[in-house]
C-alpha cells in the first residue's frame, strides 16, 4: 500500500475566513466498490492545499491518510464531506510502529465541524500526542450504506504550544493554562475537560525538571503551574504544552509576580503559542 502522488496549490485564506488549520487536502472519492486500498499524505502545517485524487472502497477497504508527527507532540485532524449526510469519520490513529494511539474525539467542540447532526460528528476530528515521531496513519469511514462519490476536505493541526521562562527576573513564574471551551454537558463527543501535559527544558543546567506532567483543565476553567518552585531561582528555559483539545480551545501564558510594598503585582507575561503562529 504505497502513499499516493498529489499535486498542490496555493488556496488563501480570506480574511473573514476561520481556517481550522494550515494544510487542506482535497480528495474526490471516485468509487465505493474498489477493492483497492490506498494511503493519501497530508502534510501538517503548510499553506492550505488541495489536492485531487481518488480514494476507493473507503467502507471497507482501509483508506486512510498519512502524516508526519514528532514525538511529545499533539495534533488534531479532520474531515469534512461536501455531502454532510454521509457522516465521515477519522477512526483510530496508529504510529510508526503500529501502535493505537491514545485518541479523543472532538468534532463536536468549538469550533464544531459542519454537520447534519444537531450535536455534531464527535469523530470528524481526532485530537491526540504523539508518542514516537514519524509517519502516522488514521482511517476514513463513512456511514455504512454510502454509495456516492463525495468531495472530501482533510485537515491536521499541530496544536503544541510552545514559549520560554525565566525565574530571575521576578519572584514568582507561573503557567497559566485557560480551557475556553464550553461546557457540554450531554453532548456525545463533548468533554468537560482537556488532558494537558508540560514540559519545561532547563537550559541553564542542561535539565529536564518537569517531563509530561500530566494534568486536566475543566472546560470554561483555569489551571496555574508554579514554575519557579519547581525549577528554582536563576533559572531560564523553554516550556511545551500538549492537549487534546479542539485547536485554539486552549491559551497558556506564562506570567511573572513581583512582590512590592504593596502588594503582589503582575511585571510581565508572554503567550505560549502554536509552531506556525
Amino acid at each position: 500500500m504505497g502513499v499516493s502522488e498529489m499535486s498542490f496549490r496555493n488556496v488563501p485564506c480570506s480574511f473573514n475566513t476561520v481556517c481550522l488549520s494550515l494544510v487542506s487536502v482535497v480528495i474526490l472519492l471516485a468509487s465505493v466498490t474498489s477493492a483497492s486500498a490506498e494511503d493519501f499524505r497530508v502534510i501538517v502545517d503548510k499553506e492550505p492545499s488541495q489536492v485531487s485524487g481518488v480514494l476507493s472502497n473507503v467502507t471497507a477497504s482501509d483508506d486512510a491518510i498519512v502524516f508526519w508527527a514528532m514525538s511529545d507532540r499533539c495534533y488534531c485532524c479532520s474531515i469534512l464531506a461536501q455531502d454532510t449526510s454521509l457522516l465521515p469519520r477519522l477512526s483510530t490513529v496508529t504510529g510508526p510502529s503500529a501502535e493505537t494511539l491514545r485518541t479523543k474525539d472532538r468534532g463536536a467542540t468549538e469550533p464544531t465541524l459542519e454537520t447534519d447532526e444537531k450535536v455534531g460528528n464527535p469523530s470528524q476530528r481526532v485530537c491526540f500526542t504523539a508518542e514516537e515521531s514519524g509517519l502516522h496513519r488514521s482511517v476514513i469511514t463513512f456511514q455504512s450504506g454510502a454509495t456516492s462519490a463525495p468531495l472530501v476536505e482533510v485537515r491536521c493541526d499541530e496544536t503544541t504550544l510552545y514559549g520560554g521562562f525565566n525565574t530571575s527576573i521576578a519572584d514568582y513564574n507561573f503557567l497559566e493554562v485557560s480551557n475556553l471551551q464550553t461546557q457540554q454537558s450531554g453532548v456525545v463527543g463533548g468533554s468537560d475537560g482537556t488532558n494537558i501535559s508540560i514540559t519545561l527544558q532547563d537550559i541553564v543546567n542542561n535539565s529536564t525538571p518537569v517531563d509530561n506532567v500530566p494534568s486536566v483543565v475543566l472546560s470554561d476553567r483555569r489551571f496555574d503551574f508554579d514554575i519557579h518552585s519547581l525549577v528554582g531561582p536563576g533559572v531560564y528555559g523553554t516550556v511545551r504544552l500538549c492537549h487534546d483539545s479542539a485547536p485554539g480551545n486552549i491559551k497558556a501564558r506564562v506570567s511573572q509576580y513581583q512582590v512590592k510594598s504593596t502588594g503582589v503585582e503582575l511585571v510581565g507575561s508572554s503567550e505560549l503559542k502554536r509552531r506556525s503562529e
